[in-house]
């Protein structure tokens, strides 16, 4: 898949690399490589919620993502992930069980670990079923900081320090 629009977005969390389609987002990553940018009316839009939402001021996405290149199974997944609200977090049993197959938990687990678009498809927002951190693209301590951002009262982020 080419992605023919490209936004960076320098946060707190790292430098963003937004990659879009003239459909809409197709990929976040973290990135220091040194790019030009080609902004569209989706990376504008999405630079822009990116920091409300790194700022606490935004608890939903409205920006157009484009995972049409994607099997439809991981299609579906991604599109659970975004049903999970803001401050709140699920298992992979809990998106298995969504898509009315329990047997398809380390499935999901893999579509979930292989999500273009962090943030905008809350990936982190999943987590063991006895409730434990479990794998993050970016590592485990970028996961409670976000999830600590969004509920500091179940996810305190002074837990990582103990």
């Amino acid at each position: 898949m080419i992605s023919q629009y490209c936004s960076i977005l320098a946060s707190n969390y790292g430098r963003l690399v937004i990659f879009s389609s003239p459909k809409g987002i197709t990929r976040i990553i973290f990135s220091d490589e040194k790019l030009e940018e080609r902004e569209n009316h989706h990376t504008f839009l999405c630079r822009s919620e990116l920091i409300d939402y790194f700022d606490g001021r935004l608890k939903s996405f409205s920006v157009n993502v484009d995972v049409s290149q994607h099997t439809s199974f991981h299609q579906s997944v991604w599109n659970t992930l975004k049903s999970i609200p803001y401050g709140t977090t699920c298992s992979y049993m809990d998106i298995a069980r969504k898509l009315n197959n329990e047997k398809a938990i380390r499935a999901v687990g893999r579509a979930n670990g292989a999500n273009p678009i962090p943030f905008i498809i809350p990936c982190h927002r999943v987590i063991g079923s006895d409730g434990s951190l479990t794998g993050y693209a970016w590592g485990l301590e970028m996961k409670r900081k976000l999830l600590s951002m969004e509920n500091p009262v179940n996810f305190p982020l002074q837990q990582s320090l103990f």
